[in-house]
């Protein structure tokens, strides 16, 4: 059911969250390898998106965007074991091996257990801007990695319990450093984690009368790849009479 109904079709969890996107890898590694070892056979096949997609969203620090609730995640901290164990499911996938042989193998146990006796190590293609239709997530870059300009756009579903209250909320590098952010998360059963983390104020995104956005889910009018990067959204539902539109080039 977590495979079938949990990730979107664009490879995203169905939460929103890049920490809740790894939870549920990190949970459906070992049952998956698992029943390869027994001989049980199941489709996982929708799980390749995961970390491909994942991949298409890195930040010029090597992280990953801090969408509503969840862990910070990090290709060069955090991810090597998960893309470890990634790889003996989908061999030969350059999004899947590529930040293996960028960032070093993984060294946990289970990494040792299932991941490759070697990886490719051909260079990389970087990642273009993209974007993530069914989430409701745009990522705009320009100009090489290490001096990357990046924006990304948060206009989709609300994300359930662990969803935040910013439409159209964006996130900003510029020539490789972090200029808007994202407030992310502080864990949970501490007040501010409730009355900040989560609310409009603590994103880069429209505040009307100083009151947190309504849960709510935007659209794309517009995307654009061919002449710069271009994003445009709108929401119709944050605010009673109130339509916002946010566009990024």
């Amino acid at each position: 059911a977590q495979l079938a109904q949990g990730i979107r079709s664009d490879g995203l969890w169905h939460e929103g969250s890049i920490g809740y996107h790894f939870f549920a890898v990190r949970g459906m590694l070992p049952m998956v390898h698992a029943l390869n070892r027994a001989g049980v056979q199941i489709d996982y096949s929708p799980m390749q998106a995961m970390f491909t997609s994942a991949w298409e969203l890195i930040q010029p620090d090597y992280g990953l965007p801090s969408l509503n609730d969840g862990a910070r995640e990090n290709f060069e901290r955090t991810l090597r074991d998960e893309y470890e164990q990634a790889l003996a499911l989908f061999p030969n996938v350059p999004s899947i091996d590529d930040p293996l042989a960028i960032f070093g193998r993984g060294n946990s146990l289970p990494a040792v257990l299932w991941g490759p006796k070697e990886i490719r190590n051909e260079g990389w293609v970087d990642v273009q801007s993209v974007h993530f239709d069914s989430t409701g997530l745009a990522a705009l870059r320009s100009g090489p990695f290490d001096r990357r300009s990046m924006a990304l756009v948060d206009y989709g579903d609300h994300g359930g319990y662990h969803g935040h209250y910013d439409k159209l909320g964006l996130t900003l590098w510029m020539q490789g450093k972090l200029a808007i952010r994202e407030a992310g998360a502080d864990g949970y059963g501490q007040a501010i984690s409730e009355e900040f983390f989560r609310s409009t104020l603590a994103h880069s995104t429209v505040v009307v009368d100083g009151i947190n956005q309504s849960i709510a889910c935007g659209t794309s009018a517009y995307f654009d790849t061919d002449a710069g990067s271009t994003i445009s959204a709108k929401v119709e539902d944050a605010y009673p009479g109130v339509t916002m539109r946010r566009l990024v080039h």
